[in-house]
């Protein structure tokens, strides 16, 4: 980030509260708006210490600051803003967009009757839509990417895609969310049977996975709410299946 900090002002082995101080002063100078997208690249402890450190900088300047990650990472609701997929015209939208930037000789009428099923396969994803488009762009239809990406052609691109995630899940989370992956939708009592865990057990892990949007609340019914996790994300269970073996037992609440 640039504010205009002379080199020279900057000490050879400065402290965080040196580099605090020297950021306030040179914010405050002019208005600006720091930009931070992706968060999630960085290590949880990381992204709630630079979150942290950006309020106070905000607190004590002119500076606003807009920062993008799949947890709220314990902001107040005040700060925070849930902000959900593009809506299916969107998608629609992205997608023509996309066909156009690739050059895709796609019938109108085909691409216009293949949106719902690429939106289902992609679960609106932009990153996942765009990686089935470049299977047509390397020679399959329409309808044989969204097969095929479902399979080995899009695995590398799901892994990149949750690799970090799925890393971050320790002891019972894993194992929670492997069982909806296997269900894709289930209750509590539902889990607790098959793991062989309390409903408190069950229950601090969901919270965990609602806090990395992995998974959703499709219902209340009397015996208790019904989660539920994306079809996209049933796909990587070879990872969750990895990451369970990983997972020491010290992690493990038996």
């Amino acid at each position: 980030m640039e504010s205009g900090c002379p080199p020279e002002q900057i000490p050879e082995s400065p402290s965080l509260d040196e580099l605090l101080r020297l950021g306030v002063e040179h914010l405050t100078a002019f208005n600006y708006l720091i930009v931070l997208d992706n968060l999630d690249t960085l290590s949880d402890p990381d992204q709630e210490l630079l979150l942290h450190l950006i309020v106070q900088l905000c607190a004590s300047s002119k500076t606003k600051a807009l920062l993008t990650a799949r947890r709220n990472l314990g902001a107040t609701t005040t700060i925070v803003t849930d902000l959900s997929g593009l809506t299916k015209e969107d998608f629609a939208k992205f997608v023509n967009d996309k066909c156009q930037h690739l050059k895709l000789s796609i019938d109108a009428s085909v691409l216009q009757q293949t949106v719902p099923a690429l939106y289902d396969a992609s679960n609106g994803s932009p990153l996942f839509a765009l990686s089935i488009l470049r299977l047509v762009s390397l020679g399959d239809s329409i309808k044989e990417a969204i097969a095929n990406w479902k399979g080995a052609d899009g695995e590398a691109v799901r892994k990149a895609a949750f690799q970090r995630e799925i890393g971050r899940l320790k002891g019972n989370e894993a194992r929670v969310f492997l069982v909806l992956s296997y269900l894709e939708r289930g209750s509590v009592d539902e889990i607790a049977v098959i793991l062989k865990l309390n409903r408190y057990e069950v229950q601090t892990s969901l919270e965990t996975l609602q806090g990395f949007s992995m998974t959703t609340t499709e219902s209340a019914l009397p015996g208790g709410a019904i989660f539920q996790i994306p079809s996209t994300l049933a796909l990587v269970s070879d990872l969750l299946e990895a990451r369970v073996r990983l997972i020491p037992l010290s992690q493990v609440q038996l």
